[in-house]
């Protein structure tokens, strides 16, 4: 992840970065990182009707430079990000985050109960790359957040639009892999980082991966039609079974 922060830093330094985002089948999208440093009135609206489910003390999964966290912040909430670039946790910082941890979302260490809101944006629901891993994931925060506490997820539906993807989630399938799964590198002056795993999921997958964990799926807060985004609201339901 340090290629990808080190456009990060560039960005916030005033620069003009182009990341390069290498799918496994070879696709490429090309990332300024702008996006990421978004202010609240630049959000989307499905973001800003989720936020208002947002209390107490809350968790960053995947803080990135900020643009949830620093919001929320100076709205008056305790924030923690983590995220796994110190390139990265080093511009949250800059820009004023007081609590921001260097730390893998699949091997997180918390308190019991020490949250009441965990974020996952930005596709962060996947961010285990696995249906397995997920489930260990949502079982951790599981422990970490209070009896009231909730998760905002965001991912994408799988195929739901731009058809040019479409053969990618049907190659996927003769793999033998889960259909939203995508193998990813970042590209950037020249370097090239390691492979990773990102999962994507409908709101139906969603609420069967929540199965056993201890979460249910309470609500979704859809985006744009064209790309399938959304946010799903998770509430605690019975104690996780393993």
């Amino acid at each position: 992840m340090e290629i990808f922060g080190d456009a990060v830093r560039d960005y916030h330094q005033g620069k003009d970065p182009v990341v390069k985002i290498i799918r496994d089948d070879g696709y490429v999208d090309d990332d300024n990182t702008e996006g990421y440093f978004r202010s609240y009135e630049e959000f989307d609206s499905f973001e800003k009707k989720a936020l208002e489910h947002v209390k107490g003390k809350v968790l960053d999964v995947g803080c990135g430079p900020g643009r949830m966290a620093l919001h929320l912040q100076e709205k008056g909430f305790e924030v923690t990000g983590i995220d796994c670039s110190e390139t990265i946790l080093e511009v949250v910082k800059d820009r004023g985050l007081k609590d921001c941890r260097l730390m893998d979302a699949r091997e997180m260490s918390f308190e019991v109960g020490d949250f009441d809101t965990v974020l996952m944006m930005g596709n962060n629901f996947g961010i285990g790359g696995n249906k397995k891993t997920t489930r260990k994931i949502l079982k951790d925060l599981r422990k970490f957040t209070s009896s009231e506490g909730r998760i905002l997820a965001h991912s994408i539906v799988p195929g739901a639009s731009m058809p040019q993807h479409r053969p990618y989630l049907q190659w996927n399938l003769e793999r033998g892999r889960d259909i939203g799964q995508i193998t990813l590198v970042f590209e950037y002056k020249g370097e090239t980082g390691a492979p990773f795993d990102l999962l994507l999921v409908s709101p139906i997958e969603m609420m069967e991966l929540c199965q056993g964990t201890g979460w249910q799926l309470k609500d979704v807060f859809l985006g744009d039609p064209e790309r399938g985004d959304y946010i799903a609201l998770l509430e605690k339901t019975q104690p996780s079974s393993d």
